[in-house]
C-alpha cells in the first residue's frame, strides 16, 4: 500500500537560524527534508536563532557566541557519533518513504523506526504511525500519532499536532483491547505475553494490542503453569 495521502509532508527554512513547517498536505515527507537532520543545527542555531529574535538586535551577536561555546564544550566524539546517527537517520527515513511509495510498507516500518530511533523527530514518528497503519498494526500506529502529537505539542506545533491527534482519534474505535484478570494472585507471581512480562499494575486493565494471536502464561513458585493462546 503506497503512502498516498497519509504520511506527512515536511519542509524546514534555516536561513536567520530558525526552523517552521509548511502545511503542504499529508504526502510523504520530501527526501532531505526531515526534522533534526544536523543535530548541531537543531541543538544550537535553531534554538539561539530564536532567542535572538524574541530579544531583539540589543542581543545581536549573542546566538553566535552562544553556539560556539556550546559546540566547543561538547565532545569531538560526542559530535562526531551524532552526526552519524543523523546521516544515518536522514538515509532510513528516505528509503521508508521510497519503500511506501512503492507499497512495500512492511519494509518501510523498521526503516521509519530506525530513524526515529537514531534521531527523534516528527516525520519518522507520524510515517511510522502511517506505515504500521497500512499493514494492519493497529494498536502500534495508534501509539506513534499519539507520541507525533506530543511531540508536536510540546514544540506548540499546532497544525501537527492536530493532524497527528486526529489520527489517532480515527483509530481508537477500532482497537483491538486485551485484558487478563487476576483475581487472586498468588505470591510472585508472574504473567507474559508473547514471552514479556506484563507488568503487574496493568492487570485487569485493557491494553490496546494489535490484532493477532497471543500467547499468554503465568506461574508461581509451588504453582502448576498456566498457558493459552488468545485471538
Amino acid at each position: 500500500m503506497a503512502c498516498g495521502g497519509a504520511c506527512d509532508h515536511a519542509a524546514d527554512s534555516r536561513a536567520g537560524g530558525t526552523t517552521f513547517a509548511l502545511p503542504l498536505g499529508e504526502g510523504v515527507v520530501a527526501p532531505g527534508r526531515r526534522e533534526g537532520y544536523v543535530l548541531a543545527r537543531r541543538r544550537g542555531v535553531v534554538s539561539f536563532g530564536q532567542v535572538h529574535r524574541a530579544r531583539g538586535n540589543r542581543n545581536a551577536g549573542r546566538p553566535t557566541a552562544l553556539l560556539a561555546a556550546v559546540l566547543l564544550a561538547w565532545p569531538a566524539p560526542a559530535r562526531a557519533q551524532a552526526a552519524d546517527d543523523a546521516a544515518a537517520a536522514e538515509v532510513a527515513f528516505q528509503e521508508g518513504n521510497r519503500l511506501m511509495a512503492e507499497g512495500h510498507a512492511e519494509e518501510a516500518c523498521p526503516m521509519f523506526a530506525a530513524s526515529h530511533r537514531l534521531d527523534p523527530g516528527y516525520g519518522a514518528i507520524y510515517n511510522l504511525g502511517s506505515c504500521y497503519q497500512a499493514i494492519g498494526k493497529t494498536a502500534s500506529a495508534w501509539a506513534a500519532f499519539r507520541e507525533a502529537a506530543e511531540w508536536a505539542r510540546k514544540r506548540r506545533e499546532t497544525q501537527r499536532y492536530e493532524k497527528a491527534t486526529r489520527r489517532a482519534a480515527e483509530l481508537t474505535p477500532v482497537l483491538v483491547k486485551l485484558r487478563i484478570v487476576v483475581p487472586a494472585p498468588p505470591d510472585r507471581l508472574v504473567l507474559t505475553r508473547n514471552g514479556a512480562a506484563v507488568d503487574p499494575a496493568l492487570w485487569g486493565t485493557e491494553i490496546p494490542v494489535d490484532p493477532g494471536e497471543y500467547s499468554l502464561t503465568a506461574s508461581a513458585p509451588g504453582r502448576q503453569k498456566w498457558a493459552r493462546t488468545v485471538a
